[in-house]
């Protein structure tokens, strides 16, 4: 059984805090192989994220997402030295304080707690050996456990119970391992980030039987559920936490605790489905930005040279200004020997400059310029003289149009 504290502990709610993570971009392989790295992780399948991590970082080298990927594998691997060096690598390409204050404290309790087990075992080989080499007397009979200072201290400690419950993992005794392990990691969300000898996922396994064997466990739904809050599947989390308002007294503390880790994950759904509209409505906003900066340039290629001259003054007809101007400025850059192009661009950059654009008589006044020197056809050139004499008339003496 667990004891009480972590009762109170679980139902509490301790979370383990994410990695805060720069924002980069990445190409479509980088990208797909981070995604498969982190859940991968996320799943306990270590080895093969650190694979996917390491693909990221050959593709680029100072990709700081998938060098961090590979620092938390070692971690959980309980390979330290190569933490630490990857921990280097990544304080040469990120400027992030958080991640880096991060990474260095889960360094810094890995190492603490690897410490804390060899020495903990050369303790106990060097009590062991004293026993072998002696034959002590036999304790008097009391019912008051002997135990020192240290031991009691360390025994209380999430790091004590941590270690404690590594011991039994490797040595078979599993079903003992799993309370102490959880009463560790829901005291020290921290040790998560050690390598737990896949004890997280006997947990689960364990505790799923449990829910199975007794579907009134409230205990052991709860701790079922923050397991699946640690494998990021708010879904599953959120079907135990309904068993428990099917069970639960109304009135009670664990139906409202319940109750209220649901109302989380609805939120947190929303939030993210918010988060997801604005960068889909910002990745909309520049495409369309970059859309229009490759009509603008001519270099559209969703038109055909005809077209980018025919919208371009169909959008002028309609009064949509912006479109008509970019148009027709792709017309200019892809016909730049087509005087009727320029003319056209001519007319909708004067009627931007009535509209307040400082630089539109003066842009209108070089395309004019261009229809005369390609020599057009004689109602095409009347019609650009008179508008350039009419320009020149209009423009003070010293300024420019």
């Amino acid at each position: 059984m667990l004891p009480l504290t972590l009762w109170f502990v679980l139902v509490a709610g301790v979370f383990c805090d994410s990695l805060p993570v720069a924002n980069y971009e990445f190409s479509e392989n980088m990208a797909e192989a981070l995604q498969r790295g982190n859940h991968l992780f996320k799943t306990q399948n270590v080895e093969e994220a650190l694979i996917e991590f390491e693909n990221v970082v050959l593709m680029e080298p100072t990709n700081v997402k998938g060098l961090t990927g590979i620092m938390q594998c070692y971690l959980r691997l309980g390979e330290l030295g190569k933490a630490r060096d990857m921990l280097d690598e990544i304080r040469r390409y990120s400027t992030n304080a958080n991640l880096l204050n991060t990474l260095t404290k889960h360094m810094d309790e890995a190492e603490r707690l690897s410490d804390q087990m060899a020495a903990r075992d050369f303790f106990s080989q060097q009590m062991s050996d004293f026993e072998n080499a002696t034959d002590p007397k036999p304790p008097p009979e009391t019912n008051t456990p002997i135990v020192t200072p240290a031991s009691a201290m360390e025994a209380a400690s999430p790091r004590g119970k941590f270690a404690k419950a590594i011991q039994l993992q490797k040595r078979g005794f599993t079903s003992q391992a799993i309370p102490l392990f959880m009463d560790a990691i829901m005291e020290d969300a921290n040790l998560l980030y050690a390598n737990d000898h896949k004890l997280l996922e006997s947990s689960r396994s364990y505790y799923l039987n449990q829910t199975r064997t007794d579907p009134k466990d409230l205990k052991s739904l709860f701790i079922l559920g923050w397991i699946w809050e640690q494998y990021m599947n708010p879904e599953q989390a959120q079907s135990v936490y309904k068993k428990i308002l099917e069970i639960a007294p109304m009135d009670g503390r664990e139906y409202k605790i319940a109750a209220g880790k649901i109302e989380y994950f609805i939120q947190e759904a929303k939030r993210l489905e918010d988060v997801r509209a604005k960068e889909e409505e910002i990745l909309r906003m520049d495409s369309e930005r970059y859309r229009r900066v490759q009509i603008a340039n001519g270099k559209y290629s969703g038109y055909t040279k005809e077209q980018y001259l025919e919208l371009g003054q169909k959008f002028f007809d309609d009064k949509n200004l912006p479109e008509a101007i970019i148009h027709l400025q792709g017309a200019v850059a892809l016909m730049p020997e087509n005087p009727n192009a320029h003319y056209q661009y001519a007319l909708v950059q004067m009627e931007s400059a009535f509209q307040g654009n400082d630089n539109g008589f003066a842009i209108a006044k070089r395309e004019l310029e261009a229809v005369l020197s390609l020599d057009p056809e004689p109602l095409l050139k009347q019609k650009a003289e008179d508008l350039l004499n009419s320009l020149s008339k209009n423009t003070s003496p010293g300024t420019q149009p």
